[in-house]
């Protein structure tokens, strides 16, 4: 019953934020060693999943299940967005060069 009522409150008043800009603002870019936790994940990435063989090693199934009311995929990429906007790290690339 509870669900119900504050289901009606967020269509009746839209309390869902307005979609991000899909601009994501990027930080400088430098460069620097790796610590040493990302050379271990790296190592095992590279032990446990060939790139020859399998390319996309970082796939994730997250299970979802909608029971009521429909997707919007414009709120999830607008979610995604504003999440990435507030965290830099989740914007960060490693590369590893020979050294």
């Amino acid at each position: 019953m509870m669900e119900m009522a504050l289901l009606q409150k967020v269509q009746e008043q839209e309390l869902m934020p307005p979609p991000a800009s899909s601009a994501i603002p990027t930080a400088r870019c430098s460069q620097g060693a790796a610590s040493f936790a990302q050379e271990r994940i790296w190592l095992d990435e590279m032990i446990h999943h060939d790139p020859l063989i399998s390319p996309a090693m970082h796939n994730f199934v997250l299970p979802l299940v909608i029971k009521h009311g429909s997707m919007s995929i414009e709120r999830i990429r607008s979610t995604i967005v504003a999440v990435l906007k507030q965290h830099d790290i989740l914007r960060t690339a490693i590369y590893f060069d020979e050294n």
